[in-house]
């Protein structure tokens, strides 16, 4: 099970921000409290790519369950959290792990 995070409480005016961005700003492990992520979903979908689809296509085929209200489209500086608990920050190109708190 995968687990999606999303900026909803942007304090930091990071949402939608690259890595980069988030680098060059001080931010090379991400708290997700602290930075206003909120669990919205959860997938059985195994590749970060066809999570990625579904998520931008409307969910038609339902793989993805809604957590919270107003999940916004898979984006960039949203995070998905694997089944071995590893984090990926979807980047303006694809995904790049990353260390969360």
């Amino acid at each position: 099970m995968k687990k999606i995070y999303q900026i909803t409480d942007d304090k930091e005016r990071l949402k939608f921000m690259n890595y980069r961005f988030f680098q060059a700003n001080g931010y090379n492990e991400i708290n997700l409290k602290e930075l206003g992520y909120t669990l919205v979903a959860k997938t059985d979908l195994e590749e970060m790519e066809i999570i990625f689809r579904e998520s931008n296509t409307g969910n038609v085929n339902g793989c993805i369950t809604l957590i919270a209200e107003g999940m916004h489209s898979l984006s960039v500086s949203d995070i998905i959290i694997d089944q071995d608990e590893q984090s990926w920050f979807c980047d303006s190109i694809g995904f790049t792990k990353v260390k969360t708190l």
